[in-house]
């Protein structure tokens, strides 16, 4: 294959890679079993530089039935020195409607960007605000 071959095919890989099955796939890897549909076409929606960095740091995302989500590190395994990971919690009803749910994604993701350890006002209207620059609602 000459040298422009191998281009168009990472430049067509590249742009597979962003796509919605793209991302899908990707999120296959990182989460296991749970590969939302939610998660995967909020991820879509993001600046290119999130979603790098979600693909690069591999958070653990853990989607379950509810109405709450947090984000935390934590030392894993247990004891092992400056071995961080990142957990993404995300807790969705079935009846919210699919903007409510991108909006939750979204605002979890934020708080997983600005590596925040805690809570409090002050940290949930830096998500919210990050959330709403990204084009999605404040919740």
């Amino acid at each position: 294959m000459d040298d422009k071959g191998r281009e168009e095919r990472i430049r067509d890989f590249r742009e597979w890679e962003y796509s919605l099955e793209g991302i899908h796939n990707a999120l296959g890897e990182l989460c296991r079993p749970c590969s939302s549909d939610v998660l995967t076409r909020t991820i879509f929606k993001l600046p290119r530089d999130v979603q790098d960095s979600i693909f690069k740091e591999r958070p653990f995302f853990i989607l379950a039935e509810g109405e709450y989500g947090f984000y935390f590190r934590e030392c894993f395994p247990p004891n092992e020195e400056e071995v961080f990971r990142d957990f993404i919690f995300i807790s969705l009803k079935h009846d919210q409607t699919e903007e409510f749910k991108q909006e939750t994604v979204a605002h979890e993701i934020a708080h997983f960007m600005l590596k925040h350890g805690g809570g409090g006002p002050e940290v949930e209207r830096a998500a919210a605000d990050l959330t709403e620059k990204w084009g999605f609602g404040r919740t």
